[in-house]
């Protein structure tokens, strides 16, 4: 994305009652793939693509002996583990909301489209 959408009232309470830190948000929100015309969802495809991006990094720098540097990238790749199946609501410029899309909820909605067709 070229720019970070401005969160609403509603994104901040869900980010803040979902324990979505300023480091998940913007994995999601710059790592996501384009889900609908207002959503965009860090799917596992993206999750590892983005890893093993940071797994080069990683190689990269520790062959410069940068441990420190070594250290976030390692972090956040266990942030990015865990933020797979996560989707946000993105309509003009506005975070409306985030919510896991995983588990029960996901194939819920896999079963509607089925009955319906």
């Amino acid at each position: 994305m070229s720019q970070e959408p401005t969160p609403t009232r509603h994104a901040e309470d869900r980010i803040q009652q979902r324990g979505l830190h300023s480091r998940k948000l913007r994995i999601l929100l710059n790592e996501s793939s384009r889900y609908s015309h207002d959503a965009r969802m860090f799917t596992r495809k993206d999750a590892k693509r983005y890893i093993s991006s940071l797994k080069r990094d990683i190689e990269h720098l520790t062959r410069r002996g940068s441990w420190e540097a070594v250290s976030d990238l390692k972090r956040e790749i266990q942030l990015a583990e865990r933020l797979a199946g996560w989707k946000a609501v993105i309509v003009d410029d506005k975070l409306i909301t985030c919510y896991p899309v995983t588990g029960t909820r996901g194939s819920r909605q896999r079963n509607r489209k089925q009955w319906r067709a």
